[in-house]
């Protein structure tokens, strides 16, 4: 201990002697550079400073080899023996005091042992990298690499593309050729989705040709004359192998049931009209022949529908067209503009012009509504006389929604 004290010393003694030397080497007449004679003054700051950072710098813990020699593990290489070693585990309670005299916490054989195999073989790694010769590159041999490269995806690229191709021509033919064979021939047809029409007359709308197969079938001809029919609004074709044709149809609904003038001696027709305005069919009496032959479905839906009465002579109505009646379109723009409450109440609608359209309720009440404007405004002030005088209102005029008038019974 005592000739390491000495040694010490002694390194600090020439330390300082180099410094005077050196300090006195200086001339004292260059610009900038203090003089012998003068001496520079720190700051106190600065002087606190630099105590108050040397105070704050942990102490430097130093590890004897014989803390090594006890756990008989190799000591790592210089580099891993000047890095930082890992924190200890928490649970290590008791403690060694080196050669030195410092306190030293016990440590674990198999963590030192790690370390130790992993500083050597990062040694080794490093070593056989340092072995390996240099190659020397040219650009144009990067290049040429990089280009090769494309060239490899892109034949990569078109052999899949024509594969693909290939196998979606094979297909094709396949179907070509199947479709021109028996297989799979269309025993059965099924109908879903209808209510108005009969089997038989979707059967006949369909007209699928003898002979058909499901796999050359004309789906959409099929399609195409089912919707040609009035009452159709969507149709679809579905097949079900082995041999099943599935027609599968969405129809319209009657919103309205329209006593139609056909001529000056004011003979009237009664037809259907769909929700977006299309004539239906021309209704017959349930009594006659061609009644009979109708869906059950068809008079039901005419007896729960609107009926609008009292249309002027004009257009005479087609199958299939759309209503262009200024009349009947105010008359269905008033019950579609009401709330529920109102419009359920409604039995019939006369509509002998667009300014004079008339409401008949269930009660009996009759409501003089005018055209389609200011419809939920007319509509309050009719339910609330009707609530300040259940059962004795008959009539009620609210073209003028500001100035209604209404009679009793």
């Amino acid at each position: 201990m005592a000739s390491n004290f000495n040694r010490r010393s002694n390194s600090l003694g020439s330390k300082k002697n180099s410094r005077a030397d050196k300090t006195s080497a200086l001339p004292s007449s260059v610009k900038g550079r203090p003089s012998q004679d003068r001496s520079v003054r720190m700051p106190q700051n600065n002087r606190a400073g630099a105590k108050k950072q040397t105070a704050a710098r942990p102490p430097q813990r130093r590890v004897s080899h014989s803390a090594y020699r006890d756990a008989n593990v190799s000591l790592p290489s210089n580099r891993a023996r000047n890095t930082r070693p890992a924190p200890v585990s928490s649970h290590a309670n008791s403690r060694r005091t080196s050669s030195y005299g410092s306190s030293l916490p016990n440590v674990d054989s198999s963590y030192l042992a790690g370390q130790g195999s992993r500083a050597q073989g990062r040694g080794s790694a490093r070593q056989t990298y340092r072995n390996e010769p240099l190659r020397s590159v040219s650009v144009s041999q990067v290049r040429s690499n990089r280009r090769q490269t494309q060239q490899k995806k892109s034949r990569k690229g078109l052999i899949i593309g024509i594969v693909v191709v290939i196998i979606v021509a094979v297909m094709a033919v396949g179907l070509f050729i199947l479709s021109r064979t028996d297989l799979f021939p269309v025993n059965k047809i099924t109908v879903s989705g209808v209510h108005h029409l009969t089997d038989q007359e979707t059967a006949q709308l369909a007209a699928v040709p003898e002979g058909t197969t499901l796999l050359n079938v004309d789906a959409g001809g099929i399609e195409g004359r089912l919707e040609s029919n009035p009452w159709v609004l969507d149709a679809s074709v579905e097949r079900h192998f082995p041999d099943t044709l599935n027609l599968n149809i969405t129809e319209r609904d009657i919103v309205a049931v329209v006593d139609v003038v056909i001529d000056d001696n004011d003979n009237q027709q009664t037809w259907a009209l769909a929700s977006d305005g299309t004539w239906l069919m021309q209704i017959p009496d349930r009594n006659s022949e061609e009644g009979q032959q109708l869906a059950p479905q068809v008079y039901e839906d005419v007896d729960a529908a609107l009926h609008i009465s009292s249309v002027p002579y004009g257009a005479v109505p087609e199958a299939g067209s759309q209503c262009n009646n200024p009349n009947i379109s105010n008359a269905l723009a008033i019950i579609d503009g009401m709330s529920t409450e109102l419009a359920d109440q409604v039995k019939s609608v006369s509509a002998a012009s667009s300014d004079s359209t008339a409401l008949t309720l269930n009660n009996g009440v009759e409501i003089a509504f005018g055209d389609s404007s200011d419809i939920r405004d007319k509509e309050r002030v009719c339910l609330e006389l009707m609530r300040e005088h259940p059962g004795k209102i008959a009539y009620i005029n609210v073209r003028t929604v500001n100035k209604p008038i209404w009679r009793a019974v």
